[in-house]
């Protein structure tokens, strides 16, 4: 009996011992594949900063380039601007360094009946309409007149917005000479009578 007791004592120690080494052998697998797991996670993650990297370079350079065809696109219409100019004002050079006075009313030359027409005053105010007049200020700066449109009246007299006038808030005309001038926006010659 009491070498039944041994063997039982024996073969209970001897799979106790065997369980602990179970368990140590499976301890050290998870501890591997957790550091695998965060090696992973850390090499997922600098790859992911490299993604957003690349793709903010690509968004810069897509926004440059789309920059740099807005600029390119706007000086060829500048030169095209230009060159029209130049054909509409039968001179072959445009003088920049002229002073103009540009005063009284300015009619669309294509209008046919009651279109909209600028008036300058001396003071520096300018209207624009025929049935609702908007009211603003201009300045010239090298053969440019530059128009900030500040409030606008329908023809009931009440205040209205500038933009129910169809006109912008600000306005580029060009001075052909003292008696035309070129919308920029729409390429319209305004002469004045």
């Amino acid at each position: 009996m009491e070498e039944k007791k041994n063997i039982k004592i024996n073969l209970s120690t001897f799979f106790l011992i065997l369980a602990i080494i179970a368990i140590i052998i499976m301890a050290f697998f998870i501890y591997k594949l957790n550091n695998e797991k965060t090696l992973t996670n850390e090499k997922y993650e600098n790859l992911q900063n490299q993604i957003n990297e690349l793709n903010k370079t690509l968004q810069e350079q897509q926004s440059n380039s789309l920059e740099e065809a807005i600029d390119s696109n706007n000086s060829s219409e500048k030169d095209i601007n230009s060159n029209n100019l130049n054909e509409n004002t039968n001179s072959s050079e445009f003088d920049s360094s002229t002073e103009y006075e540009i005063t009284g009313k300015y009619y669309q030359e294509s209008a046919d009946g009651d279109e909209p027409f600028y008036t300058f005053s001396n003071n520096n105010k300018v209207t624009y309409g025929s049935l609702f007049m908007c009211n603003g200020t201009y300045t010239i700066n090298n053969n440019t007149i530059k128009i900030n449109f500040t409030d606008a009246i329908d023809p009931d007299g009440n205040a209205i917005e500038v933009a129910d006038c169809n006109v912008s808030e600000f306005v580029e005309l060009t001075i052909i000479d003292n008696n035309k001038l070129k919308d920029n926006s729409n390429g319209f010659i305004y002469s004045k009578k």
